[in-house]
C-alpha cells in the first residue's frame, strides 16, 4: 500500500482510521502476517482489535436486523471514500474473517513499548547473553525514578556526588536538573549493557 502518514488530533478518530486501513490492507490482499500497527496506549491496541473484528464480522455477513444493515453500510461508505477502487468479494472477505479470528493473539497489533520489548527479547538479549531482566512500563519506571531519588537525597555522599555533577554540567535551572535526571534514568540500560558485555568479555 507504500507509506502514508495520517495525521490528527486527540479525540479525532485514530483507532477508527487506523482500523479502516487495516480491514483494506487485508482486502487489498496483504496477510495480517505482513501488517505492523503501532500506538501509544494499551487501550487503542484492544480498541483496534475490537474494531477490525467488528469490521470483518459486518463485512462478512448478512444481516436481517435493520440496525446492523445500516452499521455495514456505513463501514462500507467510509472505507470507498478512501478507497473507492475497493472490492468486496464476501467470499474473500469470509476466508479473511475466519483467518484473522482463528489468528488474534498473532496479529502483530502493539504499543511502542511492547514492540520494543518484543525485540529485546528476540533478538538484543539473546545476542548479548542477557537471561535475567524486567521490562518496565511507564507507571513501574516513574515509581523507580522516584525510589533512586529517595535514595540519593538520604545518602550525603551520593547527594554531593549528584549535585556536583549536575552544577558542573548544567544551567542552575530547576526544569533542566529534572530533565538531566530523567535523561540519565533513561539512558541508564546502556551502562547495564555495556557492563553485561564486559563481564562477558572477561569470562
Amino acid at each position: 500500500m507504500g507509506k502514508k502518514i495520517l495525521k490528527a488530533s486527540a479525540g479525532t478518530g485514530k483507532t477508527y482510521r487506523l482500523s479502516i486501513e487495516y480491514i483494506v490492507a487485508l482486502l487489498k490482499g496483504e496477510s495480517y502476517k505482513d501488517i505492523l500497527v503501532m500506538t501509544f496506549t494499551k487501550k487503542a491496541t484492544s480498541e483496534i482489535i475490537e474494531r477490525v473484528v467488528k469490521f470483518l464480522k459486518l463485512l462478512s455477513s448478512d444481516f436481517s436486523d435493520e440496525d446492523e444493515k445500516k452499521d455495514k453500510e456505513s463501514l462500507i461508505k467510509s472505507i470507498l471514500q478512501l478507497y473507492p477502487e475497493v472490492k468486496f468479494d464476501v467470499e474473500k472477505i469470509k476466508k479473511i474473517n475466519e483467518e484473522v479470528n482463528s489468528q488474534l493473539d498473532d496479529l502483530k497489533i502493539y504499543t511502542i513499548d511492547s514492540f520494543i520489548g518484543k525485540i529485546f527479547r528476540g533478538v538484543i538479549a539473546p545476542h548479548l547473553g542477557i537471561e535475567n531482566y524486567t521490562i518496565i512500563d511507564q507507571d513501574e519506571e516513574e515509581k523507580i525514578n522516584f525510589e533512586i531519588l529517595e535514595i540519593i537525597f538520604k545518602d550525603k555522599k551520593k547527594f554531593n556526588i549528584f549535585k556536583e555533577f549536575l552544577d558542573s554540567n548544567f544551567e542552575k535551572n530547576v526544569d533542566n536538573y529534572a530533565a538531566a535526571f530523567k535523561s540519565i534514568l533513561a539512558e541508564r540500560w546502556k551502562y547495564l549493557v555495556l557492563k553485561e558485555s564486559a563481564l562477558s568479555l572477561e569470562k
